[in-house]
């Protein structure tokens, strides 16, 4: 038990490592790959004088644009439109997305709470213990999702088994 505690635990800190180092490497790409300390002013050439060099002329803000969903909770009728869509060959979540595709792919850095945990063990299933098929992992990383939360309360529906598989698919 201790060691899937681990697991979660260092899941949630390279979570955080994830959103905050990306936002520093955006920042250091959109700047020319160059980390500048703005407090601080240009030391000049000359170190016998020791004198500064005023600051330099302000870049344009770098602007980043980020999109977070929350609650991507699928039940028993989504499973099944997908189930039909897909002909009986797994399944096929495209349609439950097509309305937001564009405004994911556009953004820097896209995040979803993906609600259902994706338990290659288990059937799909709704309410109250859900359960969620590769396909829908698949469709909203190729929708352009960069980081997938699932710490929420559903996240043991499936038991630590359930998580496991989970965490290893992601």
């Amino acid at each position: 038990m201790k060691n899937k505690a681990v697991k979660i635990f260092l899941g949630v800190i390279l979570a955080l490592v994830v959103v905050f180092g990306g936002v520093a490497i955006v920042n250091s790409v959109k700047n020319g790959g160059e980390v500048k300390d703005a407090a601080s002013p240009a030391v000049s050439d000359n170190a016998d004088k020791n004198e500064t060099k005023p600051f330099e002329t302000a870049k344009q803000p770098v602007t980043l644009k980020v999109v977070s969903v929350g609650d991507n909770l699928i039940h028993d009728g989504i499973y099944e439109q997908a189930s039909k869509r897909a002909n009986g060959n797994g399944y096929d979540f495209s349609f439950a997305y097509k309305r937001i595709a564009d405004t994911i792919g556009n953004a820097d850095i896209a995040t979803i709470n993906q609600e259902t945990i994706i338990s290659k063990s288990y059937q799909p299933s709704g309410y109250p213990l859900f359960n969620s098929p590769e396909e829908i992992g698949s469709e909203i990383i190729k929708i352009g999702f960069d980081i997938v939360n699932m710490a929420n309360n559903h996240m043991i529906d499936k038991t630590s088994k359930g998580l496991s598989e989970a965490i290893d698919y992601w």
